[in-house]
């Protein structure tokens, strides 16, 4: 997985906050209606899903995967 890096010179002041926000992969939300509800309740789609997903399909890792660091230079 490659890193990512940002330049924040001149950015930052005396106190600052960091947010991060992570979405779920759109397979994953399809794959958990099918396991809570058995069929498509919280999302839509005009896509033949039920072709090819289902309750027992593997769930794809998301979001931060490994360590976060914040490097001083």
């Amino acid at each position: 997985m490659p890193n990512t890096q940002m330049n924040v010179t001149g950015k930052l002041k005396a106190e600052n906050s960091l947010k991060v926000k992570v979405g779920i992969a759109y397979r994953n939300r399809i794959i958990g209606d099918y396991i809570e509800y058995g069929k498509l309740k919280n999302v839509w789609t005009s896509a033949p899903v039920n072709n090819y997903l289902d309750k027992n399909k593997p769930l794809k890792r998301v979001g931060l995967i490994g360590p976060i660091k914040l490097i001083l230079k």
